[in-house]
């Protein structure tokens, strides 16, 4: 198994909460302006209620953009 199949297991094993500290965390690296990074924050806090206690895929991800655009 590769490092990237062996990260996606790390992954895996994370809950929600320590994967959205991740994501966050990867916002504020990204995101220069005040205003761009709590408009990020606030669409990934959506996410997070929208999914509930099931766990984050990019097939959930779909689905939620679907609403929201």
């Amino acid at each position: 198994m590769g490092s990237e199949g062996k990260r996606k297991i790390r992954l895996h094993r994370k809950t929600n909460t320590e994967l959205f500290q991740l994501y966050e965390a990867q916002l504020i690296l990204r995101h220069r302006s005040k205003e761009a990074l709590e408009e990020a924050k606030r669409v990934l806090s959506h996410f997070r209620e929208y999914l509930g206690e099931f766990p984050p895929s990019p097939e959930i991800a779909v689905s939620f953009t679907s609403l929201i655009a």
